[in-house]
């Protein structure tokens, strides 16, 4: 009984604990950066330059615009800007209630709303992943696979043999070439 409540094993312990977290933050960090370039692959595929994968909810505006789903992003701006604020006023009125049924009704609604917007996110997320398929020519079971396994499917499209099928696929430096010639036409 002693050898198993040495400090030596709570030591050992700590250790194992401490690289399976070291991994586990690696693996996290690999699929993170991993994802990235596989996005900043998909924007460069749909014509867009690189850098607008990096920067936050412009990029999201320009994937909606390029696989035609302007009307969803909007949508969802809406009601996480909306949902916010309701949980905001929630939380206030929860904080400041001076009797414990306030309280809890406070907060009982603030969780349905979060409920209610997590529901509705992921129902616009697998939108936006079919349109996202359908840009590059495929269907709903793509559209599942990007919406569970993002990373990996991700992935595939960037470095897959799937071509955008939306528009004319011309890349954002021939765009300005053309504004520039129609600009030196008149």
């Amino acid at each position: 009984m002693q050898i198993l409540l040495s400090s030596d094993t709570y030591g050992a312990l700590d250790a194992i604990m401490f690289f399976a977290g070291l991994f586990r933050h690696m693996g996290v960090l690999f699929v993170s950066i991993l994802s990235l370039v596989a996005y900043v692959k998909i924007y460069m595929k749909m014509g867009e330059p690189w850098w607008t994968a990096i920067i936050p909810i412009y990029s999201v505006y320009v994937l909606a615009k390029r696989i035609k789903a302007k009307t969803e992003f909007w949508i969802s701006l809406g009601i996480t800007v909306a949902c916010v604020v309701l949980y905001a006023v929630l939380y206030s009125v929860a904080i400041v209630a001076r009797s414990r049924s306030n309280f809890v009704t406070a907060m009982f609604l603030a969780v349905l709303v979060f409920i209610f917007y997590s529901f509705v996110q992921v129902i616009i997320t697998y939108i936006f992943n079919y349109k996202l398929a359908k840009a590059f020519g495929q269907g709903h079971g793509f559209a599942v696979g990007l919406l569970f396994l993002n990373a990996i499917f991700s992935i595939l499209l960037a470095f897959g043999n799937y071509n955008y099928v939306y528009e004319d696929n011309k890349t954002y430096f021939e765009k300005e070439f053309e504004e520039d010639s129609q600009i030196d036409n008149i």
